[in-house]
């Protein structure tokens, strides 16, 4: 993933986007989705105390957890698939680079003259 050396706060505003911010932010991001995960179940847990015991056990022992992982599974699925989209990105650009070297466009030596 590109990052050509550049300040985050100088990729933010990169009005031409030849810096990629979400590669960078995105390891951030998803310890955010973990703390706000948690704290929604701890407000789930303290809810279901609020109205009655059994609702509080029961918000302690399945439905906090059971929301946590759902969130946290959800969510590590949609950084990875921007992730995955990056990677594409920087594996198109590597194959253009290469044909355009074995093409004798490009940098490197130019291809040797066929036989026969």
């Amino acid at each position: 993933m590109e990052g050509n050396g550049r300040g985050l706060i100088e990729s933010v505003f990169d009005i031409s986007f030849k810096t990629l911010v979400t590669p960078r932010v995105i390891k951030v991001l998803y310890a955010l989705s973990i703390v706000a995960a948690g704290f929604l179940s701890i407000v789930l847990i303290i809810d279901g105390f609020s109205e009655s015991p059994g609702k509080g056990f029961l918000s302690l022992f399945f439905v906090a957890p059971l929301v946590f992982l759902i969130l946290v599974i959800s969510s590590r699925i949609v950084y990875e698939l921007a992730i995955v989209v990056f990677r594409i990105s920087d594996h198109t650009a590597e194959i253009a680079r290469n044909t355009a070297r074995i093409s004798g466009r490009g940098e490197g030596p130019p291809p040797p003259p066929p036989e026969g």
